[in-house]
């Protein structure tokens, strides 16, 4: 995940035509290294305040949808490139940038 570090900052900040370009545009391993920051925070590992497990509770169904078990990288890319999924991404990271 380290590797990815700065393209995952740049998810959070970037319009959503150049989020979904990155994601397009990423290799699996990039896409799993979303999945695994979504998935920490959705286990709770990540310490949000109030404020921001309230962002992360609005965009959960979609991420749940995202991070579900059985999926193969490029249905979980599909999902990502939706509105709906680039919101959910931006969302995450967005609330995670204190955590990076």
């Amino acid at each position: 995940m380290n590797e990815y570090k700065r393209d995952l900052k740049r998810l959070a900040i970037c319009s959503p035509s150049r989020a979904r370009r990155l994601i397009r545009q990423g290799d699996d391993d990039f896409i799993l290294a979303i999945l695994d920051a979504v998935w920490t925070t959705l286990a709770g590992k990540v310490s949000l305040s109030p404020e921001q497990r309230e962002q992360v509770r609005i965009v959960q169904p979609v991420l749940r949808r995202f991070a579900s078990r059985g999926q193969s990288v490029e249905e979980r890319r599909r999902r990502l490139v939706t509105r709906k999924g680039i919101h959910a991404i931006q969302t995450v990271f967005d609330v995670l940038q204190t955590s990076f």
